[in-house]
């Protein structure tokens, strides 16, 4: 059970980071004035 748990964990911790990256990129975007736009295409 450690060992499943430890990898759960870690699984939940990447998730939880790239929920956090994809928020401030999007934050980023948004706040540059054509950054949305540019960054899509």
């Amino acid at each position: 059970r450690g060992k499943g748990k430890g990898t759960e964990g870690k699984e939940e911790k990447n998730e939880i980071l790239v929920l956090v990256i994809v928020e401030i990129e999007g934050e980023n975007v948004e706040s540059i004035p054509g950054g949305g736009s540019a960054h899509s295409a």
